[in-house]
């Protein structure tokens, strides 16, 4: 082992006083584009705000879907939710919704006759 100090006077860039300022200069001036740039960006809470329109479509979209997929099931959306209830309407058999009603949990015996039965 070596414990002799490293000298790195040669790769000094403040050895030349001038050039290392004209660097330093050449650097900030690229940067100041940049920094302008990133100036005007927005806050966090306007970027979020520039979200409401696509977000807006996008529920607009998802509830003339969720309207034509009513109306293929009955006619009158509200008709059949109303007396068949959401998971009939799915076709989910009638135990499972009515599991899903009552928050009971079925035992795995009921589960697995259900799903013999509805297939």
């Amino acid at each position: 082992m070596n414990d002799e100090r490293i000298d790195f006077s040669p790769i000094d860039p403040t050895k030349d006083e001038a050039r290392f300022e004209e660097t330093i200069s050449s650097i900030v001036r690229d940067a100041e584009v940049e920094l302008e740039r990133r100036q005007g960006r927005l806050t966090v809470v306007g970027q979020v705000g520039q979200w409401w329109w696509p977000l807006l479509a996008a529920a607009t979209v998802i509830i003339v879907v969720s309207l034509g997929v009513l109306w293929q099931l009955g006619g009158n959306g509200s008709a059949v939710l109303t007396e068949n209830g959401i998971e009939e309407s799915l076709g989910v058999p009638s135990q499972v919704a009515t599991w899903i009603r009552s928050d009971e949990l079925p035992t795995t015996s009921d589960l697995l006759e259900t799903i013999e039965v509805s297939q």
